[in-house]
This record gives C-alpha cells, structure tokens and sequence, in this order.
C-alpha cells in the first residue's frame, strides 16, 4: 500500500480497523496490475464520455465535469476540444454580464474547478473574477454544506487567494467554510447535504473528505476526518460499494474514492476491503463494455453523470497509483487551451482580459453609452477618474497616460525599457511607455524622445489603438484603396496624415471609432471620454471584454 500525506491518520486509525476482518489481499491484486487495470478503464471511460460530450458547454452534465475528468486524466481530447469549451463559456460570461447564476455558487466553483484543471486562471477569465463570489459568505452558504465544501475545493485547486468581496455583507474565510463544515459532522462522523436529514449520506461525506484533505494536519480536522473514515467504513457494503438514500450506485463509490485519494488511502486499505472487494472492485461492476457506467447496477442503459463521475474517479485513482498530484491539485496542471487562441490566432500571448477588481466603481460625470465605456475599465483598473468621482470626460490626455491605459487595458506588465531619452526611470510611466515601445505600440517622436506630457492627437491614439488591435489578434491591415473608400465619407479626410490613415480607416471599419460624425478632426487633440470609447470598443472587437 502507498503512504500517503495522511499516513499519521491513517496509523491512528489502525486500531479501529484492525477489529475488522481480515482481506483477502491476494484477490485484490499486485498494485501493478491494479494500476494497469486502472489505466486501462479510464481509457475506455474517458473515450466513452468524449464520443457523448462533443462539445462541452457550461453545465453540470456534459460540461465542467466531462472537461475535468478528461483534462485530469490526460485523456486525448481531439484538437481545439478544451479551446472551444473555453470559447463557448466566454459567451455565456459576456452574455449574461458575467453571471453564472444569482443563486447557487456551487456553478462558480464548478467553473474555477474546470478552469484550473485547464490551467486557466480563474481569476481572470475573459475579463472576470469568477472566484469574487466565493467571498461572500452568505450568498454561498445559501447551499449549505454543499456550497462551503465546493468553495473550498475551487479556491485550492490552484492556490487561489480568498477573494475579498467588498460588496458582501459578511466576507467569507476558508476557517469560516472549515468551521461551517466541522459544525455540521453527525454524531456517528459523517455529514448529510440536508441538515434536517436523520440519516448519513455516502456521497455527502465523502465529498467534505475530499475539501478537507488539504487541511488534515489542523488538529480539530484530522479528529473529524478520523471519525469520518470509520464511519464511511461501516457504511461500506459486503460487495465493496456504497449507497445514497438507500439505492447502491455508481456515483457514491466515485466520490469515496476520490475522498480516499485526495487522503493518500489505497484502495486496499484494511478499513475499506469487504469480503476481499474494494471500492474500485464495485465501480467497475456498474461498467458497460463500451466505458459508460450505471447508475444502479440493473440498469439497462449508462447513465451520463454516473458515466462522468466514474471517469474523475478513475483519473483520481490512476493520478493517486501513478505518485502524481491529487485530482483536486491542479496548481500544475499543464495549460490546455486558450480562450481567443481559435478565433484569434495571431493574439500576442502576453495579451489577456482584464478582470474585474473594483466593481461598482462609477463617475457622476458621465451618462448613457458613455458611461458604459468609462466604468467597463475604471472596474478594471484601466482608467482612473480625477478625484472626487469625477471622470472629467472633456479632458485633454498626455501620451504617457494613453500608454499606461493600453497597457493595463491589454493586461501586459509594465516592463521598464530605457528607450526614450526623456522617460526616466523613476516616473510612474517608465514601466508602461517601455512595454508599449516594446510591442510596437508606440514609437516616439524623434530624436530619441517620447514627449511624455504631451498631449495626444486623435489620429495618433487612432494609430496606437489600431496596434492594440493588431495584438489582440485582430486584423488591422488595409490596402491604399479600401483605406480610401472607408474614409473618404469623411469631409476632412485628405487633412489626416499619411501614415495615420490605415489605423483611421481600421477603427472606423471595425467600430472602434463612431462614423456617424461627419468629420475626423485628425489633430484635435484627443478627449479622456474619446479615449475610453475608443479602447472599450477595441476590447470588444477583440472578445476581451
């Protein structure tokens, strides 16, 4: 048997188990062959639920637990497969302004965990933080057990901080979802989604071994996971399986033994082999010949979710007998799929959405469609008011402030790059107008100079908000004569410059400037509100907002 990180717990436990009958170790098998037998029905599974779930969208079944199984049991997906569910659950984000649901959390948690197993960041995911809920305290425990154990697991799947939530009326703490979790453990060591419930559930302590694995070292959690193992033990069935709410299926043996795992427990550990038939032994009795799982064991037909909770239990197990990270560890979880990569292939890949990290940010000098633009990227960070909640949308803009907004709108670093005579290293635009010389947003004004303080043109923020496009992927390039055709409308046009006319033309093409004014006015200087549409639409365009 492996030791696991809980082979301490486990050596106190011996003495609860060792009252139990002996197993029958030699029909359990060498852990070689129990680790070839393993890989090979995850195959089998992961391939069933790909030939079910051909295009995984935001859901429960056929969506984020078909794409963790297969991502944590480094299952063959065919090629754009994680990409296109990324891409369809940006859509869903941007449609409904980034709501997953005004109810249930656990469709948050659900989502990060399929993120992180995709090596995706959660926290900023086509422009959102879809970790912010899970600081609310409140608004997750309206699910009760389920919505602290599910916050947990999502928020150590990779590491991610506890979000702060100022808009919550009690901020939540991973010791406040530990504690909720603790407070609700029966008097036999178990736990039940329903509080009302007389009875212990299989699957529902399980699932609160699984979130606790992390914190077993905590002296008041390792006694409750103590309790809690030799309760899942005598609830353990002669055939090796487990029940819920007194039907044996296939989905309770899959969540202990992902509980199991993520405590470093084989599954021929004495406490849990039942007249010689382990765990594992009863899951693949619910399996057809062609990788789906049952339900219940006389089923005629596979069940879809039993069929995509057996695959995360055989990735578990595999991942567990294989010495590899749990399948809750996702901190190294290899990057599988970019949202944008598809429809956005020549995406510079420093280029990323911004998340929100001040919501409800807002200015009382703006209004209507105006306003819209401003505070989509003052909740970012992009942009900044002028003190006093004020936006000052008729304000002038210096160039270093237009690059500092790009460069923060497109979510790259600012890099310090000594390319200006007159940017000193110890300004606060140092860093940003270096990452925009870098990537070609900007080029100075000659002579070695970049006129940090000077003001900005409109056909010059055109031009660089044109090339903001350009590393997002967008197709920015126009021939001579579309360029003409496009801004000829324009009455004012032959004043623009020459070399400004193919950004003028894309922005007007593309929306990211408005052609309903009849004039370009190429070197008025531009306005803080002409900005902030200007790079709101650009982001857009580019999906990354």
């Amino acid at each position: 048997m492996k030791i696991g990180r809980t082979a301490a717990l486990m050596l106190a436990l011996s003495l609860t188990f060792s009252a139990m009958p002996a197993s029958a170790y030699s029909t359990v098998g060498t852990a070689q062959t129990a680790e070839n037998e393993t890989q090979t029905q995850l195959e089998l599974a992961a391939s069933y639920v790909l030939g079910k779930v051909t295009a995984p969208s935001f859901g429960s079944i056929g969506g984020e637990w078909a794409v963790i199984g297969l991502a944590r049991s480094g299952a063959r997906a065919p090629d754009g497969y994680f990409q296109d569910y990324l891409e369809s659950l940006g859509d869903y984000l941007r449609e409904n302004n980034g709501v997953l649901s005004s109810r249930k959390y656990t469709e948050y948690s659900r989502v990060i965990l399929a993120l992180s197993a995709l090596g995706t960041d959660a926290v900023d995911f086509c422009g959102y933080d879809l970790t912010l809920v899970l600081g609310d305290y409140d608004g997750t425990m309206k699910q009760g057990l389920n919505g602290a154990v599910f916050a947990l697991l999502a928020l150590d799947s990779d590491g991610y901080p506890t979000p702060i939530n100022k808009n919550a009326a009690v901020r939540a703490t991973r010791d406040m979802y530990i504690d909720a979790i603790l407070e609700r453990q029966r008097e036999d060591g178990g736990w039940n989604l329903s509080a009302a419930a007389d009875v212990t559930d299989a699957d529902s302590t399980a699932m609160v071994l699984q979130a606790l694995a992390k914190y077993s070292d905590r002296k008041n959690v390792g006694q409750a996971i103590e309790k809690a193992l030799v309760c899942l033990s005598e609830l353990q069935q002669s055939d090796g399986g487990f029940a819920s709410l007194g039907v044996a299926n296939a989905e309770s043996c899959a969540q202990v033994i992902i509980a199991l795992c993520e405590l470093g427990i084989g599954m021929d550990d004495p406490g849990f082999v039942k007249n010689g038939r382990t765990v594992r032994d009863a899951l693949i009795s619910y399996m057809n010949s062609d990788g789906g799982f049952r339900h219940r064991i006389d089923d005629a037909k596979a069940n879809q979710m039993a069929s995509e909770q057996a695959l995360c239990a055989l990735a578990a197990l595999d991942r567990f007998e294989s010495g590899e990270d749990s399948f809750y560890s996702m901190s190294g979880a290899e990057k599988l799929a970019d949202v944008g990569k598809k429809r956005f292939p020549n995406r510079d890949p420093d280029v990323s959405a911004c998340p929100v990290v001040l919501p409800g940010v807002g200015f009382g000098d703006v209004s209507g469609a105006d306003r819209e633009a401003v505070e989509a990227l003052a909740e970012r960070g992009v942009i900044n008011g002028r003190g006093n909640e004020l936006f000052v949308p008729e304000d002038g803009m210096t160039r270093a402030e237009f690059c500092a907004i790009i460069v923060r709108a497109l979510g790259l670093k600012a890099a310090g790059v000594d390319a200006f005579d007159d940017v000193a290293r110890e300004s606060w635009y140092y860093g940003y107008v270096g990452t925009a010389f870098a990537k070609g947003i900007v080029n100075g004004v000659g002579n070695g100079r970049f006129a940090p303080d000077g003001g900005i043109t409109r056909e010059a923020a055109a031009v660089m908000t044109a090339r903001a496009a350009q590393l997002c992927g967008l197709d920015t390039s126009l021939t001579k004569s579309e360029q003409r055709d496009i801004l000829s409308q324009f009455g004012d046009y032959t004043r623009s410059s020459e070399w400004a006319r193919e950004g003028l033309a894309f922005c007007y093409k593309s929306g990211v400037l408005d052609d309903t004014d009849t004039l370009i006015r190429p070197s008025d200087e531009v306005k803080r509100i002409e900005v902030a549409k200007m790079v709101y639409n650009m982001l857009k365009r580019a999906e990354l907002l």
